[in-house]
């Protein structure tokens, strides 16, 4: 198929006469809105208006048995063409390979910055929630009890304090952070317990 209307009229007869040498052993299909321009060369003219057909005229008969069919045998592609075919391709139009890269970025670095927030909020909700047992509930703080459930003796905080990176020891923090709250229509009474 082939648009001749932008050409100059000797490099529309160039063309014409190239497309008259494919022809004769390949189907070609000229566009045109000057017939007369290709008249000499056509073997069938098929007139259309508002998308439908109002012609189709043979104007020469095309004898089959003298055309010959030379049959191509494709090769599969080696992985190596296809990877070569790939990155020619990818970088054939720069602004294209530009443009294409930059819509990646922008989609990688939105995901990744949406997800670091949402795990920044998820740590900040961690250090700051909320605790029915304590309200210090910094994220330092490391609660620990017995697989036995059985209380600590002094024997235990010294081998818990004797531990790298051990500050200090709180005992029975439940019963430093405990509190108390009732609330009833007319009164509401808070009790904390502190030592």
């Amino acid at each position: 198929m082939s648009q001749l209307g932008n050409l100059d009229t000797e490099s529309a007869k160039e063309i014409i006469k190239l497309l008259s040498e494919v022809s004769k052993d390949k189907l070609v299909i000229i566009v045109t809105h000057n017939y007369q321009q290709v008249e000499k060369f056509v073997t069938r003219k098929i007139k259309m208006h508002d998308g439908k057909i109002v012609e189709d005229k043979i104007i020469k008969s095309v004898d089959s048995s003298k055309i010959t069919l030379n049959e191509v045998n494709y090769k599969n592609l080696t992985f190596f063409n296809k990877i070569r075919l790939g990155v020619r391709n990818t970088f054939n139009i720069f602004m294209k390979f530009f443009l294409l890269t930059c819509v990646f970025l922008f989609i990688t670095i939105s995901v990744i910055s949406e997800y670091a927030t949402f795990k920044k909020q998820e740590h900040l909700v961690e250090i700051s929630g909320y605790c029915p047992f304590f309200y210090n509930t910094e994220e330092k703080r490391i609660i620990i009890k017995k697989n036995d459930k059985s209380f600590f003796t002094d024997e235990d905080y010294e081998k818990i304090a004797n531990i790298d990176n051990v500050k200090h020891i709180v005992e029975n923090d439940v019963l430093l952070d405990s509190s108390v709250s009732f609330i009833n229509p007319e009164n509401h009474i808070y009790i904390n317990r502190f030592n």
